[in-house]
């Protein structure tokens, strides 16, 4: 095993790497450069995913790295894509563009105030409300599908009104999952190369990558929501009913 100041050094050089990401994203958005903008959020998102995993498989955690890892968040996954929404959409809405890049900021400073995440007894990492990447991921990818047309909607004509009303409506639904109660486990291994593989089977077949890629990340964010929101209820429900036996009981 490496020195440990090598495999703390390597751990947190990934979180600022993150950084740079959601930095590089702020300043294209303010430069209107709306596609890497987008781009650099989803990268800062994909690592963002790495960086716990290398913390824990290196055995590297430390109070620094997780308050590190915090304010990165709120950059790259907070003010980042409110700068982007605001830029790419919403600044022609006056007040309401200003609302909602506001809700996009708080809803990220909000859930680390909280407190977001903690090991449950089967060895899985455990979410206190909606992860904040997941969100910043959507509204990279609503501006993608909307601004850049990267799943060819063009000939859509007035049903893209619709889709642009369900899609930040969807989003504006992730920010409240953000600071909520519900519980979020992280993907497991097997999920993530069962997504990667059908994926890259997908571009192959279709021979459209961006617009594949672009719909996969779409398809997985939302199994992922839902699943949650499932999880969570169901949950809600034993516990119900466990109070009720034990009040028949008494």
């Amino acid at each position: 095993m490496m020195n440990l100041r090598v495999r703390r050094a390597l751990v947190n050089g990934l979180t600022l790497t993150v950084l740079l990401c959601g930095v590089g994203a702020l300043l294209a958005a303010m430069a209107e450069r709306i596609w890497l903008a987008s781009e650099l959020i989803i990268v800062a998102a994909i690592l963002d995913g790495l960086d716990g995993s290398m913390a824990r498989w290196l055995r590297a955690n430390t109070a620094f790295g997780e308050r590190l890892d915090t304010y990165v968040d709120t950059i790259a996954f907070g003010v980042a894509p409110a700068v982007l929404a605001y830029q790419a959409v919403w600044g022609d809405y006056g007040v309401w563009g200003v609302g909602v890049a506001s809700a996009i900021v708080l809803a990220a400073v909000l859930r680390f105030t909280r407190g977001c995440s903690y090991p449950s007894p089967s060895g899985s990492h455990v979410f206190r409300g909606l992860p904040i990447p997941v969100s910043a991921t959507w509204i990279a990818l609503t501006v993608l599908i909307l601004e850049e047309d990267v799943l060819d909607l063009a000939s859509f004509g007035p049903e893209r009104d619709m889709l642009a009303v369900a899609l930040w409506t969807v989003a504006l639904g992730l920010l409240l999952l953000q600071v909520s109660n519900v519980r979020y486990v992280k993907p497991s291994r097997l999920q993530l190369r069962r997504g990667i593989i059908t994926t890259l089977l997908l571009v192959v077949v279709l021979r459209r990558p961006v617009a594949v890629v672009a719909g996969a990340m779409v398809a997985a964010l939302l199994w992922y929501v839902v699943q949650g929101l499932v999880r969570h209820r169901e949950a809600a429900h034993l516990a119900a009913e466990e109070g009720e036996e034990h009040i028949s009981l008494s």
